[in-house]
């Protein structure tokens, strides 16, 4: 069982709120949902021990057996497909099986999608 986490985007602030609280079902600094970006907690980490969390643009391994061919390199960014599975979408197509699966090796987050977009241009 993986633990449920969240962190939020700050639209107005455009910053990241890593550690949440809730309070009778107020978000701390009072946010209302118009205001920030949810991204859930994989239950994965990176090389380093880092959480991966929907959003976050990772450089990985795509194993051989999962790209039908050659293990190569790829930066993507995490997100979840309609059943709720993670996967990492390289070049806007989903590649290789959910991650949850096991078909890449994490080597870092890079950043992600809303402080470090510039990462997906072109990729």
């Amino acid at each position: 069982m993986r633990e449920i986490k969240f962190r939020l985007w700050n639209i107005a602030d455009k910053r990241m709120v890593e550690e949440p609280t809730c309070s009778y079902g107020e978000i701390n600094d009072y946010f209302t949902s118009s205001q920030v970006i949810f991204m859930q907690y994989t239950g994965l980490k990176d090389r380093d021990g880092i959480e991966i969390y929907e959003g976050d643009i990772v450089f990985c391994l795509a194993k051989e057996e999962y790209r039908k061919g050659k293990d190569h390199n790829v930066l993507g960014k995490i997100k979840s497909d309609i059943a709720g599975q993670w996967q990492v979408v390289y070049k806007g197509e989903t590649i290789g099986l959910p991650i949850n699966w096991g078909g890449y090796v994490y080597k870092e987050i890079m950043g992600n999608i809303y402080e470090n977009p510039e990462l997906l241009i072109n990729k």
